[in-house]
């Protein structure tokens, strides 16, 4: 009897013990971030809350209509902060070609495996694709195959058919509630348009 309570009482000690670490690790890191933000020259929108920072509005619905908002009013640099950690978007494409592009240089950023991971909850079967997968290279050879589709001639092709699904996705909306597809076609539109822009920027 005394060796169940003693051996009780030492995982309830290691438990404890594994507990006070992580909260521990939590709080310094947490603190390294506060000061960090507080001496950086790059610019950003005050948190919402002081101890989950942005966190709330990211997984709102309207996240990507304020990171746009916030790019206008910060430039296309600026950082965020998310639980314990920093977060720097970088909304500039020469910006970003110049931090992500080259993978032998010392300011590489490699992606983030376990951020990415999280994407192929919709894909059927959930498995790693190009987007998500690590940017070894087995990718690298996946993604010089691929990249002759994403030419700008390429593109220019399949727009005609991008419009075409996008108007029956509007036809479908509008059967069903004609307010919610007014502007539809326009706004799909201009999102093909910005693709396109963007694409040609990056090639």
């Amino acid at each position: 009897m005394m060796f169940v309570v003693s051996a009780v009482q030492l995982l309830a000690a290691a438990a404890a013990a594994w507990l006070c670490k992580q909260v521990f690790a939590w709080l310094y890191r947490y603190y390294c971030t506060q000061r960090w933000l507080k001496t950086t020259s790059i610019p950003g929108p005050p948190p919402s809350n002081k101890i989950i920072g942005h966190v709330s509005t990211v997984l709102s619905d309207c996240c990507p209509l304020q990171l746009a908002e916030w790019a206008n009013t910060y430039g296309p640099i600026y950082k965020l902060q998310l639980l314990n950690s920093a977060c720097v978007i970088v909304t500039d494409p020469a910006a970003a070609h110049s931090v992500t592009r080259w993978a032998g240089s010392d300011t590489y950023l490699a992606k983030t495996r376990e951020l990415y991971k999280a994407l192929e909850i919709g894909t059927v079967p959930q498995m790693p694709n190009i987007l998500t997968s690590a940017d070894n290279a087995y990718w690298k050879a996946v993604r010089q195959a691929t990249a002759p589709c994403f030419s700008i001639s390429n593109l220019k092709q399949v727009f005609p058919w991008v419009l075409q699904l996008c108007d029956k996705a509007v036809a479908h909306v509008a059967s069903s509630s004609s307010s919610a597809a007014a502007g539809g076609k326009a706004a799909a539109a201009a999102a093909a348009v910005d693709v396109l822009d963007l694409s040609k920027r990056f090639t």
